[in-house]
């Protein structure tokens, strides 16, 4: 087992008033020895020193508590810890010994640097503890508390698996261990309850296992180095303190420093410098990341990314890394999009993107990541990602919306490719994503149906659209209006580039107002208040019902005036057979050729409405 060994010589208690160092020993070697400079004048020295020795095949350390004389030294405990080869590597392990016959307390962390157990192997180990057949003798000295009853064992063993992350919403990597879990015994159970007990006991007092103390390390100067330190404790760390950590600003500022990181990174690209995979950079973003897949785990992590200021708009900015890691990103975005306010703060992330990027539309990134997948994990976690951006909302208008605007990207071409190359009976999680983009998508179709049916009219058809359009219009006075706006259409020049903008432009405006935004405009920087826009034509909306009324008037006076001149002439008619009569000519044989009574009524009303109409003599 060769390899490298921290040593943290913390502090000691317990002991008489004096002078104390400690003296470090690997094993019985003479020559891997180190010593401690001397506290003074306490009960309670504190040490806090760090030493480094390279281990062989060397089992055990001692340390040596030594009280300074006139003449000479006192050695007031020695106290001897093994157990090299359970340590986890790259995390450290704080031991808190006794001497059995001075009763002397030690604290001490032990750290392996090149060598141990990984946490995957920690925690097959806490598996294991609660399945064999003894767990007890797992326990320190194999001794453990008294039972208390059954009921108030399951009670602590649910809260310690909430606490592990391994709660009733956790899905267990095999069957088998689902099932193990599922048929652990209660003995099991006070088992591993003492065990954690005791490993919490050990941990007090030590101010590296504190939250406040990685958030303090994040303000200082960051390196790589303390990322992936942080990454190695935030992994090994049970939730709880993950929410303590985040309570304490931990994830602001991992999310501040991967800003910064990628702010940096962005403008050395700028410059056309090429930076390496190796650069330290790089790979601070890269643990920055991988950090964030631990605290961003949970729903304490996602609402705290959500709450944080720009959280979100700096993990979009990372969506161009190397497909490994955007990967990643894009799996934390996915369930941030649909937590509350999620879907907004990624869709604003995504315009973000695009303005920094300088890219053309806030979707094009996704749309390009996706066609240039490589790996099947990749096309899964993207098409997922696309998914939830556009069945998010609740908002059928608004869903429709995104997703024409992917359509417009190019995204059901890219999709009709992923589809050609699945292999059903392997590639299935990437089949179902891309049956969810389109039964949704006809979902909404269906959906969009239904809202148009009482209108009674083809949304498919511009002939029949127009028709229903202009009887709405008109019948709302806006006829003018609705006459006016066709023709500022007519006269967009569309044979030409500028043209095609100007009304695609005119598009994008109206879809915004129909779907009711508080903005309108062509992003988010150059947007305006659409309620201030409503302002601007209250004056003339209040018009709209007069002039209806005025058209009304107008229409119902034009029939009476074409009543009245039928009027006319049936009097002239009556006038000329009454001068026929008096001449001595026949009467009419025909009884329609004489006016009836109630048409003179009419003509005397018409008179009155019109006084300006000369009358016929």
């Amino acid at each position: 087992m060769p390899g490298t060994l921290k040593v943290h010589v913390v502090s000691a208690k317990n002991v008489p008033e004096g002078d104390y160092s400690c003296k470090v020993t690997i094993g019985d070697s003479k020559t891997k020895v180190q010593k401690t400079k001397t506290v003074k004048k306490t009960q309670a020295p504190e040490w806090n020193e760090t030493f480094t020795f390279t281990i062989d095949n060397e089992t055990s350390i001692s340390f040596e508590i030594t009280q300074a004389k006139t003449i000479g030294h006192k050695e007031i405990a020695s106290i001897v810890i093994g157990g090299f080869d359970r340590l986890v590597k790259g995390k450290e392990k704080t031991c808190i010994e006794t001497d059995k016959s001075s009763k002397a307390e030690i604290t001490v962390g032990l750290t392996a640097i090149d060598f141990g157990v990984t946490e995957k192997e920690q925690t097959a180990s806490l598996i294991q503890t609660a399945t064999s057949g003894n767990p007890i003798s797992q326990v320190k000295s194999g001794l453990v508390p008294p039972m208390p009853s059954e009921a108030e064992v399951n009670k602590a063993y649910d809260e310690l698996m909430e606490k592990l992350g391994l709660g009733k919403d956790f899905k267990h990597p095999t069957a088998v261990q689902t099932k193990s879990m599922a048929q652990v015994s209660v003995e099991n159970k006070w088992a591993m309850v003492c065990q954690y007990k005791l490993s919490e006991v050990q941990k007090q007092g030590k101010i590296e296992d504190t939250p406040n103390f990685w958030t303090s390390k994040l303000k200082a100067e960051v390196s790589f180095s303390l990322l992936k330190d942080l990454r190695i404790v935030l992994g090994a760390a049970p939730l709880d303190w993950l929410q303590q950590f985040i309570n304490a600003g931990g994830l602001s500022n991992l999310l501040d420093i991967l800003g910064k990181v990628e702010h940096e990174l962005h403008r050395r690209t700028m410059t056309d410098e090429k930076i390496k995979k190796e650069d330290e950079q790089v790979q601070m973003q890269y643990e920055c990341v991988r950090c964030l897949q631990v605290l961003l785990n949970n729903k304490a992590g996602l609402s705290g990314a959500i709450s944080t200021e720009s959280g979100i708009k700096k993990m979009c900015l990372c969506l161009d890394m190397p497909e490994e890691y955007a990967v990643k990103i894009v799996k934390l975005l996915t369930l941030v999009c649909v937590m509350h306010d999620g879907h907004r703060k990624v869709v604003e992330g995504l315009v973000h993107y695009r303005n920094v990027k300088k890219e053309k539309s806030r979707f094009g990134v996704l749309v390009s990541i996706l066609d240039k997948a490589t790996t099947m994990d990749a096309k899964i976690s993207y098409l997922t990602f696309i998914n939830a951006i556009i069945n998010s909302p609740a908002d059928i208008d608004l869903r429709i919306a995104i997703r024409q605007e992917f359509s417009r990207l190019g995204v059901d071409e890219v999709i009709k490719k992923l589809k050609a190359t699945i292999k059903p009976e392997t590639d299935i999680d990437l089949e179902t994503q891309v049956d969810v983009f389109e039964e949704e998508a006809q979902d909404d179709y269906k959906e969009l149906h239904e809202r148009f049916k009482e209108l009674d009219v083809n949304i498919d058809d511009v002939d029949d659209i127009y028709k229903t359009i202009k009887v709405q219009y008109a019948n709302a006075g806006l006829s003018s209006n609705f006459l006016g706006a066709l023709q500022n259409f007519l006269i967009i020049p569309i044979d030409t580039e500028q043209g095609i903008k100007s009304f695609l432009l005119a598009c994008r405006i109206i879809r915004q107002i129909s779907l009711n935004k508080e903005a309108v405009g062509t992003s988010d920087d150059s947007q305006i208040n659409l309620s201030e826009l409503l302002t601007s034509v209250e004056s003339e909306s209040k018009e709209v019902p007069l002039s209806k009324k005025i058209a009304e008037l107008e229409e119902n006076l034009a029939k009476l005036n074409k009543e009245l001149q039928t009027l006319k002439i049936d009097l002239k008619e009556r006038d000329d057979t009454i001068s026929k009569l008096k001449k001595g000519g026949s009467v009419p044989s025909s009884p329609s050729a004489v006016t009836p009574v109630s048409s003179y009524k009419k003509l005397e009303v018409l008179l009155l409405l019109h006084p300006q109409e000369e009358t016929m003599k």
